[in-house]
């Protein structure tokens, strides 16, 4: 799992370097494969099967917050209000077998990423398309 020291402190104000970081986070039984310097510094973990909580970039966090006791600050996941969309309509067929189905409508532009999540991308091992 590549951890972008950048958005670990994002969530997690931890203290030190990334080598110090890493260091901590390896004496909690995850081994740090490796540290990657860069303008995005990259803490390179293998995560054992027993903790998919700790695959995310927030599981990690979770941990140092534990690790430091100090507070976990998740991201904003609040959605924009509904906009003039049009109305949809769902309808369901069979509601012995589907009791329940919900529907939104987003309303989206497809353009380039921003540069800041670009390089963060990058930095984890993954391509920003759009």
């Amino acid at each position: 799992m590549r951890i972008v020291y950048p958005w670990l402190c994002d969530l997690v104000r931890v203290p030190g370097s990334p080598e110090s970081i890493a260091h901590e986070i390896s004496l909690r039984g995850f081994e740090v494969a490796a540290i990657e310097p860069g303008d995005y510094p990259v803490i390179d973990l293998e995560i054992t099967a027993n903790r998919p909580d700790c695959m995310n970039h927030v599981g990690i966090a979770r941990e140092a917050s534990a690790i430091w006791g100090l507070p976990l600050q998740m991201p904003d996941m609040t959605m924009a209000p509904p906009s003039g969309a049009e109305e949809l309509e769902v309808r369901i067929e069979a509601p012995d077998l589907c009791p329940r189905y919900c529907a939104q409508v987003f309303e989206i532009t497809v353009g380039p990423s921003p540069q800041w999540l670009a390089d963060r991308l990058l930095a984890a091992g993954v391509r920003p398309i759009s």
